[in-house]
């Protein structure tokens, strides 16, 4: 037995207060992230993990928003260090398997980390880019090429598809958004973008420094593109969260956003939305919105009871046989408009396609010629507007492109090629 004296030794025993705290869990994180918690984000696929690819998956990964997959086929160059979110350890290995790991590697998890990287193409044929594609429910295209999302605009069986980049200035960023049924596709939006900036004032230096026809310049594999880290956090962060945010919408969305370098002053660019149709002629498809459709009638109407007319601007594809309509121009001064007839004048080119060309990276290119018909007419081609597209065609034909004409009426629209046509009712 033991004594009194020897009972109170543990008296003596000094005792510290351990506060025993638990790693968050994904509802937390997403809490404390100021994110609705049980707001557990998509499954989908980051296709293009390069400088803005790697910041979108590395601020969801931090936020526990969304279950992404990385997809490209490109490996971690030394200059990518400069933007990418990997480290120098990183150069020569490929850019899924880097950021993936770099995702992996924030939060504790239980079990071995998940290996979600693809070394491919989103385009690729691999079965495993395809059973990706399969089991994702939003496709984030950050590859920054213009035929990516254009390509999976024609795939039915491709998910909801977002388009994001950065301008060539870094100055500005880009979100074009699916809606949830994919009634208006990437290819689409693109098409309402470039009709925007050809409209609007910002759109005069919006692109500048492309190197032609790709959005970004010269691309992030580039090692001459100068875009400052500072930019391409700022508009990652941009995009990340109104992209998280417009996902819970139902409808498709353009949004641009203007950084001002003097003031710090971000400006977003509020661009509508139309529905889109499209309509077979031939061996094209020509696709345009509501957006396009209902200028070319108030332009009609605005002139009536004389017909009008002018140039058509749009994006031709020669390999998909597409041409997507952009921007219709009022006739020029000095056209010959009258109730029965109309003669479109010279346009100054120097006014109208070099300022496409330079706006939009040469992307928005001529396309044809549209004119109205007086009331009470169809959008029958008379046999002057027969002529007329005979000597339009065999112009384009040097060049290989095609030549169409377009025509507006009380209650139709006529779309011809070669020497085709179709036409719908537009009410």
């Amino acid at each position: 037995a033991l004594s009194i004296s020897q009972s109170d030794c543990w008296k003596a025993i000094s005792l510290i207060p351990v506060n025993v705290k638990c790693y968050p869990s994904p509802e937390e994180v997403r809490r404390y992230s100021g994110l609705d918690s049980a707001d557990s984000g998509p499954k989908g696929i980051i296709a293009g993990a390069g400088a803005l690819g790697g910041l979108l998956a590395q601020i969801w990964g931090r936020e526990c928003w969304g279950e992404w997959s990385y997809v490209d086929e490109d490996i971690v160059k030394a200059h990518n260090i400069v933007r990418h979110i990997a480290s120098h350890r990183g150069v020569g290995h490929p850019k899924s398997f880097v950021v993936n790991a770099v995702i992996n590697a924030i939060h504790q998890k239980d079990g071995d980390a998940e290996d979600r990287s693809l070394v491919h193409s989103i385009l690729s044929d691999a079965p495993e880019v395809l059973a990706a594609i399969d089991d994702a429910e939003l496709v984030v295209d950050a590859t920054t090429t213009l035929h990516v999302p254009r390509e999976i605009s024609r795939r039915d069986n491709a998910p909801r598809t977002v388009s994001v980049f950065i301008t060539p200035s870094g100055m500005s960023c880009v979100m074009l958004l699916e809606d949830k049924d994919r009634e208006i596709r990437c290819n689409s939006l693109e098409a309402q973008y470039y009709r925007s900036i050809l409209n609007s004032e910002w759109g005069a230096h919006h692109l500048t420094g492309h190197i032609g026809r790709q959005w970004v310049g010269a691309g992030c594999r580039a090692i001459t593109l100068t875009i400052s880290e500072e930019l391409i956090h700022l508009h990652s962060a941009i995009l990340s969260r109104q992209l998280r945010k417009s996902t819970g919408l139902a409808g498709a969305r353009i949004g641009v956003w203007d950084y001002l370098d003097d003031t710090g002053e971000v400006v977003p660019r509020g661009i509508s939305v139309y529905p889109s149709r499209s309509i077979k002629v031939g061996e094209w498809e020509i696709y345009w919105d509501e957006g396009f459709l209902s200028d070319v009638k108030n332009m009609r109407l605005a002139e009536l009871p004389n017909e009008t007319g002018g140039i058509l601007l749009g994006i031709i594809d020669q390999k998909d046989k597409t041409i997507f309509l952009v921007k219709a121009f009022s006739a020029p001064e000095n056209s010959e408009s009258t109730p029965s007839s109309f003669s479109r004048a010279a346009y100054d080119s120097t006014e109208v396609l070099d300022d496409c060309r330079d706006r939009t990276a040469g992307i928005v290119t001529y396309v044809g010629e549209w004119h109205s018909h007086p009331r009470g007419c169809s959008a029958l081609p008379s046999q002057a507007d027969v002529g007329q597209l005979r000597f339009l065609t065999a112009s384009l034909q040097v060049e290989g492109m095609p030549a169409l004409m377009l025509i507006v009426a009380d209650s139709s629209v006529g779309f011809y090629l070669h020497n085709e046509g179709r036409f719908i009712a537009a009410l």
